[in-house]
């Protein structure tokens, strides 16, 4: 079943499409639920989050406003992280830098990739990109915490994907 966004119709405003391939998410709990919803795909290269900027969504200047970008780079850096090195581990954020690229319009499918830099025994470097389409909208870098690698569980993020209707 396609995922749609909640975003009103205005003969103005266009809407991106969420790709297919993404599926509407469970994760980051109430507060990442109240700003969603959030969507995600699993591939070989891990995880991507993103969500269509609605008008909740916009600063006072009618755009994505940073927060909720800063948003959404948080729990890709994480959770993107978690999904590259393919161990479950919760990794609070130390550290994040950001740099805003791009104006982020109402209507836009904001989709992001991370890449790991570096991992110690205590800590975890990352990289992600936001983008709308082919163009960066943001970078973030960040530095998480590791807080305990859990053997025993395995490496499941389908749990943070909404169940399938049949």
């Amino acid at each position: 079943m396609p995922v749609t966004s909640n975003v009103e119709p205005d003969s103005d405003i266009k809407i991106d499409e969420i790709p297919s391939t993404y599926r509407r998410m469970r994760i980051g709990g109430p507060f990442a639920s109240f700003n969603g919803p959030l969507v995600g795909q699993l591939d070989e290269d891990g995880l991507s989050m993103g969500f269509v900027v609605e008008k909740r969504h916009l600063n006072p200047v009618g755009i994505c406003h940073g927060g909720m970008l800063m948003t959404l780079a948080d729990m890709q850096l994480g959770v993107g992280s978690m999904a590259r090195t393919k161990a479950w581990e919760f990794l609070p954020t130390v550290n994040m830098t950001c740099d805003f690229v791009q104006a982020s319009p109402m209507g836009a499918f904001i989709y992001g990739t991370t890449d790991i830099i570096r991992v110690t025994k205590n800590l975890l470097f990352a990289s992600c990109i936001l983008w709308h389409g082919e163009d960066p909208v943001f970078r973030g870098s960040g530095i998480m915490k590791r807080a305990g690698r859990d053997e025993t569980k395995t490496v499941d993020l389908e749990r943070f994907f909404e169940p399938e209707e049949a």
